[in-house]
């Protein structure tokens, strides 16, 4: 009897692991790409390698992939503001924010329309011409949103000032566009999740309408406008939780007091000691998602939780990452930040992503809130690769 009892428990045992990693397989494949099912039977004897793997992930995410799109972002942004602010405008910022602002929900909403035309025009997978076009529409679209950024962002600097008055304004009001149209999780970004290139998805926008080129023109204009209200909402909430970082880090009234470079370091160390509570956070959510079903509003408020405490913890890491290369990287005699520091780094950054196939990271978008596009953080790299080839592997056991 008791032997029967204990391979009953042990059962038990084996089909709750086999469920979780189900979940796990599951969720995936939402956010990744599809899984036969031959492979999620042969992937369950290799559990612990992929959950190793994805813990693995997380660490290299936080401590390169992340730093890598920081310095991407901080050197387009710090040319533009070369460029825009001191070489054409010559200090007059009101005018020149405008300019950027414009110019960037202009290419970017001609982005959000005609990629599908771009796509096409790049060739068929596999081709040089491919290769070249995918990793050129990446930084392409990157750049063009850095300038969208750039103008909502140094707009409300300049006219509003800093302090907490104008984070508390800024980030309710992009709370007020992201939560209603169920985007907030656009705001995460890196080192929170990683996009790992794949040649037949790499020329695409995830837009708010997820319109194509079979809808019509005016079904495909409002997309790109929604998609943009999205952005600037995201925009929005980023300028506002960073602002209040600012003030509780540096402010000697409201906050610590610390100098920039240490105010830096301790946000971003804040960050970092996050990642294992993130990571952790993964298999409730998934346990929630299996026990409560997929239209639970439980879960949803839940999964909303969570990518608010996701979100938090980018900024502190994307802002710790940030002023640290400004403190440190390459300084002027003056301990200026330097053109050449912001060049630099913008290079490491874009050679870094290409290296680790991760320039899709650069890629913004208006993804849902919903627990049907997938609950887990996307912590895949080795872990991607590592399912891809057992995928592979099926694909050309079925073709032979």
């Amino acid at each position: 009897m008791a032997d029967l009892e204990n391979a009953t428990a042990t059962k038990g045992k084996e089909v709750k692991k086999h469920t979780m990693f189900r979940a796990f397989l599951d969720d995936f494949e939402v956010q990744q790409f599809d899984l036969s099912e031959n492979s999620k039977e042969e992937l369950e004897s290799h559990r612990w390698t992929i959950y190793s793997l994805f813990c693995i992930d997380t660490m290299l995410c936080f401590t390169i992939i992340g730093p890598l799109v920081v310095a991407f972002w901080r050197g387009t942004w710090g040319m533009y503001d070369h460029l825009l602010d001191e070489v054409i405008f010559q200090g007059k910022y009101t005018l020149s924010y405008c300019y950027a602002l414009l110019l960037g929900t202009l290419f970017c909403l001609l982005l959000d329309v005609f990629h599908p035309s771009l796509r096409s025009w790049a060739g068929g997978e596999g081709t040089v011409r491919h290769a070249v076009l995918r990793h050129m529409f990446s930084v392409s679209w990157a750049a063009v949103d850095i300038l969208f950024w750039k103008g909502i962002w140094d707009q409300i600097d300049h006219q509003a000032g800093y302090g907490p008055s104008q984070a508390m304004c800024t980030t309710s009001l992009g709370l007020a566009i992201l939560l209603p149209l169920g985007r907030f999780k656009s705001a995460m970004s890196m080192p929170v999740g990683i996009v790992v290139d794949q040649e037949e998805d790499q020329i695409n926008c995830s837009t708010f309408l997820e319109s194509g080129p079979k809808d019509s023109m005016a079904r495909r204009l409002l997309d790109g406008a929604a998609t943009r209200l999205v952005e600037a909402g995201v925009v929005l909430v980023w300028h506002g939780v960073w602002s209040a970082l600012d003030v509780l880090a540096e402010d000697p009234r409201l906050g610590f007091g610390l100098s920039h470079g240490d105010g830096a370091m301790a946000f971003l160390l804040a960050g970092w000691a996050s990642a294992p509570l993130i990571l952790m956070l993964n298999p409730p959510l998934l346990a929630a998602k299996l026990t409560l079903g997929l239209q639970s509003n439980i879960l949803r408020l839940l999964l909303l939780l969570f990518n608010m405490l996701s979100t938090v913890v980018t900024i502190a890491c994307f802002r710790g990452i940030w002023y640290l290369m400004d403190v440190h990287f390459l300084l002027g005699d003056t301990d200026d930040v330097t053109l050449l520091s912001k060049f630099l780094g913008w290079l490491l950054g874009l050679l870094g992503l290409i290296a680790f196939r991760c320039t899709s990271c650069l890629h913004a978008g208006a993804y849902s809130d919903l627990p049907e596009e997938g609950v887990t953080i996307t912590f895949h790299l080795t872990s991607f690769f590592y399912i891809r080839s057992w995928e592979t592997q099926q694909t050309s056991g079925l073709k032979s």
